[in-house]
């Protein structure tokens, strides 16, 4: 919570962190995550930035 940064206009109409974080939370979603990966949704490696063809 230390990393919300509230606006002028929220402070003024003293609109509460939690208040905020209360209603992001009720308004997305929550991901759906398989246990199983499933066939043919592989995740291609990653390469840092930077690397040559060598991986270096």
């Amino acid at each position: 919570r230390h990393r919300l940064v509230l606006t002028y206009d929220a402070l003024a109409d003293d609109v509460k962190a939690e208040t905020v974080i209360n209603r992001i939370l009720q308004t997305v979603a929550l991901p759906q995550v398989n246990a199983v990966p499933q066939q043919g949704h592989s995740v291609p490696p990653v390469v840092p930035a930077g690397a040559g063809a060598n991986g270096r």
